[in-house]
């Protein structure tokens, strides 16, 4: 998973934001690496993906609903 971490930090990354909501991850995803599956990583969401990287902490939160976010861990 380390070796393709890159793909992710990509996504995150092209928001230019410091948090991001977990189902616009989902869809950046698809668009810039279309064989993306949680599975592959050994996880059930995508939630579990970037939680495992270490460097970013997933949130559920209620704006307009409640949904997951996703923010990247101070160092």
């Amino acid at each position: 998973m380390q070796k393709e971490a890159h793909i992710f930090d990509k996504a995150f990354d092209l928001y230019e934001k410091e948090r991001v909501a977990l189902s616009e991850l989902g869809f950046m995803l698809k668009k810039i690496y279309p064989q993306y599956k949680p599975r592959r990583y050994g996880c059930k969401t995508l939630g579990e993906v970037y939680e495992k990287l270490d460097k970013y902490e997933v949130i559920q939160v209620e704006e307009k609903g409640a949904c997951s976010i996703v923010y990247k861990k101070e160092k």
